[in-house]
């Protein structure tokens, strides 16, 4: 809230006027909750949230480009890619495999659906998921 790249930074850019008192700090986590009940009228949100569609949002588009766009990246250690270049090549193979909705879908799968991140990254390839350790 107080971030020149934040809450301030984006009102002055967008014009916004919006009374102090009616601005307040909520977790991430609590948001979606607060705007179902009616607590809130407005929210921040990462575009691939999988609770947008579940709680039938509107998203607006960021046309002044005051937000940095979001992208996963993968970092590793220079030894980890020398001693598995298999799999390091497998992983570099992902890359920009997800869209915005595939990773939309499988936010939902995980945090609505509780599927676990090994069946969800298993459809995603079109295998199989593993089996649990006994």
């Amino acid at each position: 809230m107080d971030r020149k790249d934040g809450f301030q930074g984006m009102a002055a850019a967008y014009h916004l006027h919006f009374a102090p008192q009616k601005v307040n700090r909520m977790e991430h986590s609590l948001t979606y909750q607060a705007i179902d009940d009616g607590a809130v009228d407005l929210i921040d949100l990462y575009s691939t949230d999988a609770k947008i569609e579940k709680s039938r949002l509107r998203v607006l588009k960021d046309d002044r480009g005051y937000f940095p766009v979001y992208q996963a990246v993968w970092v590793a250690r220079k030894t980890f890619t020398e001693k598995h270049p298999l799999e390091w090549q497998a992983l570099l193979n992902l890359q920009g495999s997800i869209g915005e909705q595939a990773m939309i879908d499988m936010n939902a799968q995980a945090d609505i659906q509780h599927l676990s991140f090994a069946k969800i990254a298993a459809q995603h390839l079109g295998a199989e998921a593993p089996r649990p350790q006994a």
